[in-house]
């Protein structure tokens, strides 16, 4: 046995090991990653008068290192929108593009410049499949988009074609049928893709699509949206701060809210005077001055159905770590005299007294679980909860990865452990 252990080292040495590797991704499914909310880099190309003026070339805004450019520039993220048509366009002068479509470079960081672990995003993922013989650009790629849209918007903008079109592209490269990876808000856009998008049907999918996981998916919307909207920069996380007030603009904001047919008439924010629940953003938005908050909000309501993909379906979450389940906010005199007196937007200048309850740190619970909901009874269906693999983490998680790779059709590609088996049989 010692033999065997110090010949696979030495065969290890001389690149044996990445060939097996090699040899065994050429069996294995193709995959294709779909990030979430933030997840994918944005460049804009700002011919305004002013700091962000990016002289007729693109520049990155989403995001720099340490965020210096990005606090600056993200007023050019937001967006006009056109309550007529429920469309939404770019501040005038300004262009936004996202880079690395087709490249895992794309989604690995979310900075274009990283250092460490310094706006790390998928990184992990990527690399624990490259150990297993996957290659960057070739059997492992991603799909990132626009992610200050939702689905339907996506789908306006031709996104969706590109995406068939990268799956076409990967099927016929790699010899086998594309698993797609979505995490978060990326669950969403799979879903429209698999079932609303027109460009497709039963028998592509058949022919391309092997299966579809998706991580961490809000299904029915989270509480923590709900106090991205309510917050000021001074009250806001640290992330989102440089995205207030612009955040609000977004199509993807109010389509992550809770979803009134899941939360129902549960009390999700709380001040001195009244209750709010899902049925309520109406009131709610009127208070804190979103405008066109509640048109956006019925605007995005139609764009995501229960319909089941009709492909092998993978649904995977985290659990048991405390997710904002209600928000109260607590007034003193002094900002109920604001109120009273200007209509002033009290409560984004107060951080609220957060209720936790059951979820990935992120998403409520039973918005992660609404896959179950509607799909538990289908012959190609299958869902795990990962204790306490948080919203983020799940990317990581060596027992998301594990079964990953088994869905795939990866082995444990790559390890000294394999290889020594392989010899021993031999001798």
């Amino acid at each position: 046995m010692e033999k065997t252990r110090i010949l696979t080292r030495l065969l290890c040495a001389v690149g044996l090991c990445t060939l097996i590797s090699a040899v065994s991704a050429l069996e294995s499914s193709p995959i294709l990653l779909i990030p979430g909310f933030g997840g994918s880099q944005l460049d804009e190309k700002n011919g305004n008068y002013d700091y962000c003026n990016t002289g007729g070339n693109y520049k990155r805004v989403w995001y720099d290192l340490f965020l210096w450019r990005t606090r600056i520039c993200s007023k050019d993220l937001q967006l006009r929108y056109d309550k007529s048509s429920n469309t939404y366009q770019n501040k005038t002068g300004i262009e936004v593009r996202v880079p690395g479509f087709g490249e895992t470079k794309a989604v690995e960081y979310s900075a274009k410049l990283a250092v460490f672990s310094l706006g790390k995003y998928m990184r992990n993922l990527v690399q624990h499949f490259a150990k297993c013989g996957y290659k960057r650009g070739v059997s492992i790629r991603a799909a990132p988009y626009d992610w200050r849209l939702a689905a339907d918007e996506l789908d306006r903008t031709g996104y969706f074609k590109e995406v068939k079109g990268l799956i076409e592209e990967m099927r016929k490269a790699n010899g086998q049928r594309v698993t797609i990876v979505a995490h978060s808000m990326g669950g969403l856009v799979s879903h429209y893709f698999l079932t609303g998008y027109s460009g497709i049907n039963k028998s592509w999918k058949k022919k391309h699509i092997k299966a579809w996981i998706t991580l961490g998916t809000p299904w029915g919307g989270a509480v923590e949206t709900i106090q991205t909207v309510l917050a000021s920069k001074r009250t806001a996380s640290d992330w989102w701060k440089v995205l207030v007030p612009y955040g609000r603009t977004f199509e993807s904001t109010p389509w992550l809210l809770p979803k009134p047919s899941l939360f129902g008439d549960k009390v999700l924010v709380e001040t001195n005077s009244r209750k709010y629940t899902a049925n309520d953003y109406e009131k709610l938005f009127d208070r804190i001055n979103y405008d066109d908050g509640f048109a956006m909000f019925k605007g995005t309501q139609q764009i995501n159905s229960d319909k089941y993909p009709n492909v092998p379906t993978y649904c995977y979450y985290g659990k048991n770590l405390k997710t904002p389940e209600r928000l109260t906010y607590k007034f003193g005199i002094f900002h109920i005299l604001l109120y009273k007196l200007f209509k002033s937007d009290s409560i984004k200048n107060i951080k609220p007294k957060i209720t936790h309850g059951d979820g990935d740190g992120t998403v409520n619970i039973d918005s992660l679980r609404v896959c179950n909901t509607e799909w538990s009874g289908r012959k190609e269906f299958k869902s795990k909860e990962f204790d306490s693999a948080d919203h983020k983490g799940i990317l990581s998680d060596t027992a998301v990865l594990e079964d990953i790779a088994k869905i795939v059709g990866a082995r444990d590609c790559g390890s000294m452990e394999q290889l020594e088996q392989l010899l021993e049989a031999l001798n």
